[in-house]
């Protein structure tokens, strides 16, 4: 993309969003990112910060929750230096949103509580109830993320909270003022409504939200309200109405192109059909869900990497054209050391705990709502006090160093080995059948205690002991490192250097002998 020389930082935001309501997003981020540099250059706080909220939102349209954060991190200090308190109340509400994306939802909270106070404190009522009605939204993204794990009264405890925001919310006139926002406050309050089981009163909620949407020509809301009015019918026993709801709904999403909507809907006429013996149907539903669900996802990784091309032509031009490159270069060092130490163990080059923790809470989710295989593994080196006594902590650190090269060696793309702290490591096997893992894992024991540790102290050796957890066993991602962590110890009592699962575990118990080592590939 070649830079107009006469382009202003507005009139390029303002391309940006005539490019963004034609859903070309990768046009719309390169207008964006030109925004951003002529701004900063011409000293426009405001259209810079307006800029990088724009980004923002285009890396959340894209699924690039990183990038978002990282983005809106970005924008903070300018809304600071702007000194404008709106700004900073959509800023917050933004982050917000993009947090509760991540299933950071108490962060996610705090931020959507900020937006909503410095909006109440500025006597804005517009923005007050967009980030009221976003919080109650993620509350009702948290009871259904909690729902999932079947930790339902802690789910009831965020349903019931999500009710309360809108139901306040709905007292306030001013909502009317913005029929998109009284149609999703409505929707908001329904759905949540519906998941306590208050079926009438979620009803005419739901049924007042269409309303709201039909005379304002927002069509393409009322396919999510379907499911949860589809969800109503059934729970009442009215199951050809239930099944028209959800068809009607079907139709409406396929005509908006609202794939998701679409595919939530088919997802549920599978379970229907199903339940009711209609197993040809419930397949063909099952089916369709399945193949929105990729398509949906190509066509999101494709929309990205159209983003990322254009964000690198544009950094070029503005390169050749000698617009910011010193600020670009200096914040893309920046953010990646940041995200370095957000994400990474700077010794070892492995995942940290905080991107552990997500791995696994993704993982375990999966598990649950989708019948995913995920396997975790922790692994301790045996006497590593030791190894620091006699050799120093330096050759302790070259070990730690080796023993992660050798554990991404063992891993596939879509596993994460992290750095658990100290001498103990995880790793996440996404896809993986609880033998399978264990056959990966006694292979890497194999190859740790292998290697040739003399290249780095003389007559130093390196054992490693394991142990292996499938998280579908356990109500929770904790609980299942938690289980893996009981194997470890385990295996170290059982004289170390040896790897115990939980398969290894029942067998033992019932008198049969550990699983075999059988080679596994990818």
């Amino acid at each position: 993309m070649a830079i107009a020389p006469t382009l202003t930082a507005k009139h390029a935001l303002g391309l940006c969003v005539e490019a963004r309501a034609a859903h070309n997003l990768a046009l719309a981020t390169g207008y964006a990112l030109q925004a951003q540099a002529l701004a900063h250059e011409d000293g426009e706080l405001a259209v810079e910060l307006d800029a990088c909220l724009t980004l923002a939102s285009l890396c959340d349209d894209v699924d690039d929750l990183e990038g978002a954060s990282r983005m809106l991190e970005q924008a903070r200090p300018l809304a600071t230096q702007l000194g404008d308190d709106g700004k900073s109340a959509d800023l917050f509400n933004q982050l917000g949103c993009v947090l509760g994306s991540m299933k950071d939802f108490e962060t996610s909270f705090a931020f959507h509580e900020l937006s909503q106070q410095m909006a109440i404190d500025l006597a804005d009522s517009r923005r007050q109830i967009i980030a009221g009605n976003n919080l109650s939204s993620r509350y009702l993204d948290q009871g259904e993320h909690l729902r999932d794990q079947g930790r339902e009264e802690d789910a009831l405890v965020a349903f019931g909270r999500s009710i309360s925001i809108s139901t306040e919310l709905l007292k306030n006139p001013d909502h009317l003022k913005n029929l998109r926002a009284a149609c999703a406050l409505r929707a908001n309050l329904g759905a949540a409504l519906q998941q306590v089981g208050r079926v009438d009163e979620a009803w005419a909620t739901l049924e007042a939200s269409d309303a709201i949407a039909v005379s304002a020509g927002m069509q393409s809301a009322l396919p999510n309200n379907a499911l949860y009015k589809a969800r109503i019918e059934h729970a009442r026993g009215h199951i050809a109405s239930a099944r028209t709801i959800a068809e009607q709904g079907r139709t409406i999403a396929e005509n908006y192109g609202n794939v998701i909507g679409c595919a939530e809907l088919h997802l549920f006429l599978a379970d229907l059909e199903e339940a009711d013996g209609n197993l040809a149907s419930a397949l063909s539903h099952y089916k369709r869900y399945h193949r929105l669900q990729v398509e949906s996802a190509s066509r999101t990784a494709s929309e990205r990497s159209s983003v990322l091309a254009i964000r690198l032509k544009t950094e070029r031009a503005l390169e050749e054209a000698e617009r910011e490159h010193e600020r670009v270069r200096e914040l893309t060092t920046a953010n990646a050391a940041l995200t370095q130490q957000a994400l990474m163990d700077p010794l070892t080059g492995l995942a940290n705990r905080r991107r552990l923790n997500a791995q696994l809470d993704t993982c375990h989710a999966g598990t649950v709502s989708r019948g995913i295989s995920c396997c975790v593994a922790m692994l301790d080196i045996d006497h590593f006090k030791q190894i620091n006594d006699r050799y120093s902590h330096a050759v302790g650190d070259q070990v730690l160093q080796q023993l992660a090269a050798l554990l991404r060696s063992h891993c596939r793309d879509q596993d994460l080995p992290a750095r658990y702290g100290g001498e103990e490591f995880v790793v996440v096997f996404s896809g993986v059948e609880l033998e399978s893992a264990a056959t990966i894992c006694e292979r890497l024991r194999v190859s740790i205690e292998a290697w040739d540790w003399q290249t780095i102290a003389d007559k130093l050796r390196v054992t490693t002991s394991i142990g292996v957890w499938d998280l579908a066993s356990s109500p929770d991602a904790q609980s299942g490192l938690a289980s893996a962590d009981a194997l470890l110890y385990q295996a170290k009592a059982a004289g170390r250097n040896r790897v115990i699962s939980r398969l290894t575990h029942d067998r033992a118990s019932i008198g049969l002998l550990p699983i075999a080592q059988t080679p596994f590939s990818f």
